[in-house]
């Protein structure tokens, strides 16, 4: 994988295209030259600590490079400037250091005496195949035009872009079977060519789409014209995955040792590495804890090794079994993510944001280490690890909440566990878990519960009307896209159809992990909000691969096999997708009487009874 696919992580929400916020001069940037700027955007604001990244693309290996703007306040703005090497055929702008909507992007064509330079146009489609991987809203119907665009002009690039051009292609529905066409042609010039195998395989990944039969035929060519290479190496990989799931670990083992021997681990970048994870979750399930450190030891990344670790940690915190070799590998977390902290920042990122993202995987790691020490009797210790918790995000969440009021309590905090828990469940951040805690409280501290469920009603009341406050005050209000998407009969659903109902999307595809698990706590959420005949729950399917039957014969039999039942709209040609300017699913709008979306949300936090608190709560903050 090349070094530039590493920003994709971020999942930045920005304004795609030109905008008057941000003034180039000259307007037209040249080709070994200056260029000044002045910026008036969104982001105007004393404390921005951080300069705009300038990332370019260069013609010759498409390689992205990121730059730091120098800045310079002014009353209205800042201004900056920078030059643009001779190497370069485009340049974007990244201007803001926080995650969110308030993002600008921007992306420019460069210029030489006054003409485009060659690559100009396919590195701007480039550029916004990259950004939709940062979360920006992509048109491919323009990108293709781009590519198309360089090609007339520039025949000869056509050889250096045509796999981004066909991918971009495949993506239209209508032109599908056009990019197919041409990519069977272009995947057997390019294996009678000697052309590299990745470049090979990529063009097979465009004609045989998810479709296993296919694959398995490509493969066979790429692996006869590339004996030992990557083709023979991902089978080797799915064989010992599909032994994997079979729980024939014994069998994986001795293969995969085997295959670290062959010459194809030399042969392929990323084949040891595999193998090494595989060996590492083979062990963990086998719970050979030596053989599971010593390969999750072989991990590079800080990031991944934390994760790993916890989640070992955390299974074995859950069953209860081996705990002091949870705490182990709990602490070996917590080590790894010290190592995030001292890294400081990643050259796409503010130190700020960088903070914040290692402080929520530290929240998350130190929950587990803190329920480890609880388990194993150190009530102390667990008390002043979930602290630390509170400490850095609050009582916002509520998993995090319960414990933490549970720690106090047992480590007879009484007063403090009382106060937690009324403060918890009167600013809505609360669950089960929490009430029932709360009465134990309760009579610890009054002797009898004599006014406990007036207490708990009135708290009760104080916390949803706190939410309900809580979310009028973030309330977006904003127009709702003009579409129009079709249900499992064929009906039309518009927009103009659902005034005067208060109407919740959920979008959503086959492939998508959190999707899936998010589906039945949508469905109890729309359970759970039956009764009221003014609100519909609509499914959007988006974002799924092949032509509109294949979509539709796909997700019916997802529907059958989990045996769910809901009201399903298709986004066949994903225009709703972008008209939302949604950057990942699953995303929910909820949208008013009046037609206007009033609340947005992307992701799932794996807690049934949070969103379907959560969307419960939105529901009622609209009447």
């Amino acid at each position: 994988m090349q070094k530039f696919m590493l920003f994709i992580t971020l999942q930045l929400s920005c304004i795609l295209g030109f905008s008057q916020a941000l003034v180039l001069t000259p307007a037209k940037p040249e080709a070994g030259k200056e260029v000044s700027f002045v910026y008036t955007g969104p982001h105007i604001r004393d404390t921005l600590k951080t300069s705009p990244f300038l990332r370019k693309t260069i013609l010759n290996k498409n390689l992205m490079v990121f730059d730091t703007l120098h800045l310079v306040r002014t009353q209205t703005g800042y201004t900056g400037k920078f030059k643009v090497e001779d190497s370069i055929t485009t340049i974007m702008f990244l201007i803001g250091e926080q995650v969110g909507q308030e993002n600008n992007y921007f992306v420019y064509p460069v210029y030489k005496n006054g003409v485009q330079v060659k690559g100009a146009s396919a590195g701007m489609a480039m550029q916004n195949m990259w950004a939709y991987q940062l979360g920006v809203t992509v048109d491919n119907k323009k990108n293709a035009g781009l590519f198309e665009e360089e090609f007339h002009h520039n025949p000869d690039q056509k050889k250096i872009f045509i796999i981004d051009y066909l991918k971009t292609l495949s993506a239209i529905p209508e032109r599908e079977a056009e990019a197919k066409t041409l990519a069977e042609q272009a995947f057997r010039n390019a294996l009678e060519s000697g052309q590299s195998e990745n470049e090979v395989i990529q063009l097979a990944s465009i004609l045989y789409d998810e479709e296993s039969d296919k694959r398995a035929a490509y493969e066979d060519e790429m692996v006869k014209k590339f004996p030992k290479g990557i083709s023979y190496g991902n089978r080797l990989l799915k064989e010992l995955y599909d032994l994997q799931k079979e729980k024939k670990y014994d069998t994986v083992i001795e293969k995969a040792l085997r295959i670290k021997t062959e010459e194809v681990v030399k042969n392929v970048d990323y084949m040891d590495e595999q193998l090494n994870r595989i060996l590492m979750n083979t062990y963990k399930a086998k719970k050979d804890y030596t053989k599971f450190e010593e390969y999750a030891e072989l991990e590079e990344s800080f990031r991944q090794k934390a994760y790993n670790y916890n989640d070992m940690a955390l299974n074995m915190a859950k069953a209860k079994q081996n705990l002091d070799i949870a705490k182990h590998f709990s602490k070996l977390s917590l080590d790894n993510v010290d190592s995030l902290y001292a890294i400081n920042s990643r050259p796409n990122i503010s130190a700020r944001e960088w903070k914040r993202l290692v402080d929520s995987e530290f929240a998350e790691y130190v929950n587990t280490y803190a329920l480890i020490l609880y388990a194993l009797g150190d009530k102390a210790g667990a008390l002043a690890n979930q602290q630390k918790i509170i400490d850095i995000i609050g009582v916002e969440n509520v998993e995090s909440n319960e414990r933490y009021i549970l720690y106090l309590f047992e480590n007879d905090k009484i007063k403090e566990s009382l106060e937690t828990a009324e403060d918890c469940i009167s600013k809505g951040k609360s669950n089960a878990g929490i009430d029932s805690l709360y009465k134990v409280i309760y009579l610890a501290v009054h002797k009898n519960s004599d006014n406990f469920t007036d207490r708990l009603a009135m708290l009760k009341k104080q916390g949803k009307k706190y939410e309900i406050a809580r979310l009028q005050k973030d309330m977006l209000n904003i127009d709702t896209p003009d579409f129009s998407l079709t249900d499992q009969s064929g009906k039309k659903i518009t927009r103009n159809d659902l005034k005067g109902k208060i109407v919740i999307l959920d979008f959503w595809a086959t492939w998508c992990g959190p999707c899936v698990a998010s589906l039945p706590a949508m469905l109890k959420a729309a359970a759970a909000l039956k009764h009221r005949k003014d609100v519909v729950f609509y499914f959007v399917n988006t974002q799924e691969r092949g032509s509109a039957e294949r979509r539709k014969k796909k997700v019916n039999e997802f529907l059958s096999k989990n045996k769910y039942d809901l009201n399903l709209l298709f986004d066949l040609q994903d225009k709703a997708y972008y008209d939302f300017e949604i950057n990942g699913i699953p995303a929910n709008f909820i949208i008013g009487k009046d037609g206007k979306i009033k609340f947005s949300s992307s992701g799932f936090g794996d807690n049934d009874e949070e969103l379907v608190n959560e969307l419960t709560m939105m529901v009622e903050s609209l009447q």
